[in-house]
């Protein structure tokens, strides 16, 4: 639980950031609403209450925590005052997956997805879902406002009285890519994905700020001009592949690791009379 709380402080630097870049931008400064966490900045937020949420059902039967957080999940869309305050709409919606995540035993994960029969189906189905986000994306698009985590299911419009049931969909569609790709996941251990995984953290922290500085520049702008070629969809994951290993440089990590040490020292703090 102590080690969740450098999120919260990565989280308000993150906000601080923004508005130091809004002022340079637009050369007004924006208001600094505490309870308000947009952009990346609410992952961080909803990463501490998820392990705070953990440390609190501890002794609470696995099944009933995934059941009750699934229902909670699936009827919050309903309630348009479940918002982006303090991230509880995707608290609410997103702990599903963190507690699925948290609960699975790896031996027992590797063990299922170890046939080869299971790594065959699991191909095709990623190779089914990318062509569906490719050609079908027109015809999906109008899900995006489940996929977010944040809009409450009147934005689905006509489908609104289905939203909860959608969400549970959307929750069963996410699990099936999930597995899949792990199916495909090497056993034994690769040095540059090991070193990737480990950086996750700090790759998160900085790949917003780098898009707004391509957006910023343009040059987003001409990528989403290309994104429907084919040809260019490899490279566009190359340039990811790229980015990825860039923002895990170790000098990327050094903001992370200094609030991390401060938060470490805090705890050892003892004060005296």
């Amino acid at each position: 639980m102590q080690n969740s709380f450098p999120l919260i402080i990565l989280s308000f630097i993150l906000k601080i950031g923004y508005m130091v870049k809004d002022y340079i931008v637009t050369r007004k400064l924006s208001a600094f609403h505490l309870s308000r966490f947009s952009n990346i900045v609410w992952f961080l937020l909803a990463l501490f209450a998820f392990y705070a949420i953990m440390y609190l059902v501890k002794h609470i039967n696995p099944k009933a925590v995934l059941i009750v957080a699934t229902i909670l999940a699936c009827l919050a869309g309903y309630d348009k005052n479940i918002n982006d305050t303090f991230a509880v709409s995707r608290v609410i919606v997103y702990f599903p997956f963190f507690a699925l995540g948290y609960y699975t035993e790896e031996t027992r994960l590797r063990k299922m997805l170890a046939p080869k029969p299971v790594k065959i189906a699991a191909a095709a189905v990623l190779v089914c879902f990318c062509a569906a986000m490719v050609w079908g994306i027109k015809t999906l698009y109008v899900l995006r406002p489940l996929l977010t985590g944040r809009n409450p299911f009147y934005k689905l419009g006509v489908l609104y009285p289905f939203g909860g049931l959608l969400r549970l969909a959307y929750y069963g569609v996410c699990i099936v890519l999930v597995l899949s790709f792990f199916a495909l996941v090497p056993s034994r251990n690769i040095k540059p994905l090991e070193w990737l995984g480990k950086n996750t953290l700090s790759v998160y922290f900085w790949h917003l700020p780098l898009v707004e500085l391509l957006f910023w520049c343009g040059l987003m702008y001409t990528l989403q001009a290309h994104i429907r070629t084919l040809l260019f969809l490899p490279l566009l994951a190359v340039f990811a592949a790229a980015t990825c290993a860039l923002l895990s440089a170790p000098v990327f990590a050094l903001p992370i690791k200094g609030v991390k040490k401060i938060c470490m020292r805090l705890n050892k703090y003892e004060p005296t009379d």
